[in-house]
């Protein structure tokens, strides 16, 4: 491990601020996430570092289990190296490099492309513990997509806007063979990750999605708990595509190309910074007699754009043209979460549900 100086570490964090952005424009997946291992390896380390301050006799038990703790957390950020390695392929040397130098103290960091979002949405869409949470959700709307196409006669069109890393997609095109599935993804890094999970010869791969969490952690084995992904035996379905790209250039080419028969809005609506645009948009793709399918958190991530609540939500559907075909419902829909009774919000999502039809 190399140690730097105050001024070279800035110099450093300036480097890898510009690595980390430049590989995110070339689309290059596992360089920034590497990088993103090896600062919460750092801020483990920091973690543990007021350890060294007590003499070795005060608190042996304490100071052993405590010593086992951390060696058992750096093994899994290992694993979790190694699983970004198997998921998306060898980073170039220098990101490997830069990703063992002592940092300044880094904390854990938000945002969809981070590495604990990632890793979250694995164990959300790929691991056993996360499908278990959807399957009610995921039952409602495949209930919804078969009435439809029993309706139609043509092959429906599905659009999944937002898709994450796919999973919901995959169990759509798996589940109804004769339509045309479509999922769009801004995120170059969940998508890969979701290809991956899709691809036939994928082989299981091992991760530690909750380490960033150093609170309300129940014992050493919450925080450190071990998942693996794909839970099912899988492959790209022939009748799945998926775009790499933004929802409203990807809405845009559908409507271009004749619409929409039924959209599936499933914990998106919140991620975007102008709803009631992103809510126009899909109603604007959607063919005549079409579905809008909407499922999610009123979360909203941007701020201080409109959060409008479910009833405003449900007035612009109106005005959109969008008829109400019964009234909401409320979907428990909860995330995989840590052994113990320690839990944060997004493992207990309960989430309003509805159908709307295009008048």
């Amino acid at each position: 491990m190399v140690a730097v100086s105050p001024h070279t570490r800035r110099q450093l964090a300036n480097i890898a601020t510009d690595t980390l952005a430049a590989s995110r424009l070339r689309n290059s997946c596992v360089a920034p996430l590497m990088l993103e291992n090896g600062q919460l390896r750092t801020a483990l380390r920091n973690e543990f570092q007021g350890l060294q301050d007590h003499p070795p006799s005060a608190a042996p038990k304490f100071r052993a289990q405590m010593q086992e703790y951390h060696d058992t957390l750096f093994g899994a950020v290992e694993r979790n190296e190694g699983a970004l390695i198997s998921v998306l392929g060898t980073p170039s040397s220098a990101a490997s490099a830069m990703a063992r130098l002592r940092w300044h103290t880094i904390g854990p960091g938000a945002g969809y492309d981070r590495l604990g979002s990632l890793l979250r949405h694995l164990a959300k869409d790929w691991a056993c513990d996360g499908v278990a949470g959807r399957r009610e959700l995921n039952e409602r709307i495949l209930n919804v997509l078969r009435a439809r196409s029993s309706e139609l006669e043509a092959p429906l069109r599905i659009v999944v806007p937002g898709c994450g890393q796919g999973r919901l997609s995959w169990l759509i095109a798996r589940s109804l063979p004769g339509a045309h599935v479509i999922g769009i993804e801004s995120s170059a890094a969940q998508l890969s990750i979701g290809v991956r999970m899709m691809e036939q010869q994928a082989h299981s791969v091992s991760f530690h999605p909750f380490l960033d969490e150093p609170r309300n952690n129940f014992d050493a084995g919450s925080r450190a708990v071990m998942l693996s992904a794909p839970d099912v035996t899988t492959s790209l379905p022939s009748n799945l595509t998926l775009w790499h790209t933004t929802a409203k250039a990807g809405l845009e080419e559908v409507r271009a190309d004749g619409g929409a028969d039924v959209i599936v809005c499933c914990f998106f609506l919140d991620c975007l910074s102008d709803v009631p645009l992103g809510l126009t948009n899909m109603a604007a793709t959607l063919c005549q007699g079409g579905s809008l399918v909407f499922a999610g958190p009123l979360d909203y991530h941007h701020w201080p754009s409109p959060s409008p609540a479910l009833s405003h939500l449900l007035a612009l559907c109106d005005d959109l043209g969008l008829r109400l075909s019964a009234a909401p419902a409320f979907v428990e829909a909860p995330y995989p979460r840590r052994p113990g009774p320690s839990m944060s919000h997004e493992f207990l999502w309960r989430v309003p549900y509805f159908v709307c039809h295009k008048r």
